[in-house]
């Protein structure tokens, strides 16, 4: 028997839990931590039927992970995935069998849930979390790219149309226009004007007015993207860059005396980050008008950077075109929880920023 006991958190948690994430550093070139804070079960609840789960040992907690599920579709067929996440342990208790045993036990969570697979997310450069889930029965299904947009400058995109806030009566709209974007996509599940509105319901502090889209002046909406502000529900404070970083920001900084550059965060500094979604367009061209809207108004409202996912070689991200980014990789990891289940190897993949 582990010398340690694993148990469902209660929000009586909270606070140890907190304090558990600002001592447990993640990252290697950026070393950072990440507290959900001010509520620490909003993270969870952006998904359906969310369970927490902590590591315990004589009262004292060791470490903790999360699991919720989505509704996606796979060659036509509903069903129900689970997702892993927010697993931290503390550092004097890695490697440990710590993390195993909050899988193990979030696995038989979301098998009693009915889940037909389990999928989880890991940085390129995570190493050990790419070893201990593999060990786990995962295996790598695709590597997406995870660019992060650095706003610093005002932009323009002018012809393309008048870019706004949504209103309700859009909402039909934007459900078939993010349809239409995404059709063919392996998990992702069709909208409607209902769904849109309850995926924005768990989503904390977002309202319409976070919803920008695109309108032609001929009419119809041609591309719509939602901003939203990562620090309701969480806070990352930047804890040591490596000397690579460290050289790079010493060169921003620099540059910053003689004309606009983008600025990187260092040590003690909490990251301001939007999260891109819904995202959907007619074409690139139509999705940068959105998105040089949004980097204006992060300028505006001091916010260093806007962060999105989707395929390595995908099509749209020549939207990015004319913007600073700092491109990431993270690796998508899937592990069959019925015996029956084939997945497919080569349709693209949609996944939702939120998850990352």
């Amino acid at each position: 028997m582990p010398p340690f006991h694993i148990r469902e958190a209660t929000s009586d948690d909270s606070p140890a839990l907190q304090n558990l994430q600002a001592h447990s550093p993640q990252g290697t070139g950026l070393r950072f931590t990440t507290v959900n804070k001010p509520d620490f079960f909003a993270r969870s609840r952006l998904y359906e039927r969310p369970r927490v789960f902590v590591a315990e040992q004589d009262g004292v907690l060791l470490g903790s992970a999360a699991c919720g599920l989505r509704e996606v579709v796979l060659e036509g067929q509903p069903l129900w995935a689970g997702y892993e996440f927010q697993y931290f342990v503390d550092p004097a208790h890695r490697r440990k069998g710590v993390a195993s045993a909050l899988h193990r036990r979030i696995e038989t969570a979301l098998r009693e849930a009915g889940a037909a697979f389990s999928y989880l997310l890991v940085a390129e450069d995570n190493l050990p979390s790419m070893r201990l889930f593999e060990r786990q029965g995962f295996a790598l299904y695709r590597t997406l790219r995870a660019p992060f947009v650095l706003p610093y400058k005002a932009m323009s995109a002018a012809g393309q149309g008048a870019v706004r806030p949504a209103v309700p009566a859009d909402l039909p709209v934007v459900a078939d226009l993010l349809n239409a974007t995404w059709d063919g996509f392996t998990f992702y599940k069709p909208h409607t004007a209902e769904s849109l509105q309850a995926a924005f319901a768990r989503m904390e502090g977002f309202s319409l007015d976070n919803l920008f889209v695109l309108e032609r002046n001929h009419g119809g909406i041609a591309a719509c993207v939602g901003y939203w502000d990562w620090r309701k529900i969480t806070e990352i404070t930047v804890q040591a860059l490596n000397f690579r970083l460290k050289a790079i920001r010493t060169a921003l900084n620099l540059a910053r005396l003689v004309t606009s550059v983008p600025s990187l965060p260092g040590p003690g500094e909490t990251l301001t980050q939007w999260c891109l979604t819904p995202v959907g367009f007619t074409s690139p061209n139509a999705l940068r008008a959105v998105l040089v809207s949004i980097n204006n108004r992060a300028l505006e409202e001091k916010v260093g950077q806007l962060f999105l996912v989707g395929e390595r070689r995908a099509h749209w991200f020549s939207a990015l075109r004319g913007f600073f980014t700092a491109d990431t990789l993270t690796h998508l990891y899937l592990k069959p929880l019925d015996e029956a289940l084939t997945l497919p190897e080569n349709a693209p993949v949609f996944l939702d920023a939120v998850d990352v």
